[in-house]
């Protein structure tokens, strides 16, 4: 699954050349999109085979856990989102979460080496709208990240249910951020 409202720098075509060159090795593989792509993605899309592909558009929020619940990982190759909500939602749910280390996604799956990507990215400022100014995405590498994950996915959706127990509860991040301003006062 991939989620998200899609701009350029979700890299939303990478992700779908990623799962077309997964389904070499796996040909029932399917990304399943939810959210909106923008009108600067749908134009990168127009000359990708979208065979592998479904997309959703936006769900009511009661059907995520369910949604979620059907997927077996998540795709979130976006490079500029600190901390990106639609992943905790998918580690709540037990999805592990491919991402790249240059991504607030790195740091909310743990820093995970096995689910993630150096993907080289110099943090710069880059043409916001313009898809062919945004770095693409390590395709061959994210390959290696996924074929050990789906082979040993029961574990890994256990150690994605762990990491969201563990690292982001409501209560567990209300306390860090309590904690945080109670150490600003004393400064």
């Amino acid at each position: 699954v991939s989620a998200s409202e899609y701009r350029p720098h979700k890299r939303l075509k990478d992700s779908i050349e990623l799962i077309n060159s997964l389904s070499k090795s796996f040909p029932n593989i399917k990304l399943h999109v939810l959210g909106e792509p923008n009108y600067f993605v749908k134009k990168e899309l127009e000359f990708l085979s979208l065979k592998n592909c479904i997309f959703y558009g936006r769900l009511d929020q009661k059907s995520l856990p369910e949604f979620y619940g059907k997927q077996d990982f998540q795709l979130s190759l976006s490079m500029f989102d600190a901390c990106p909500n639609v992943v905790v939602e998918g580690l709540a749910s037990g999805l592990p979460v491919i991402t790249c280390e240059e991504s607030g996604a790195f740091e909310l799956i743990n820093k995970n080496k096995s689910w993630s990507v150096a993907d080289g990215i110099k943090l710069d400022y880059y043409e916001y709208h313009r898809a062919n100014q945004i770095p693409k995405a390590d395709l061959k590498s994210y390959c290696e990240k996924i074929m050990p994950l789906i082979e040993n996915l029961r574990e890994e959706k256990q150690i994605a249910r762990n990491i969201a127990e563990e690292n982001l509860s409501i209560d567990l991040v209300s306390k860090k951020y309590l904690q945080f301003i109670e150490s600003q006062n004393r400064a």
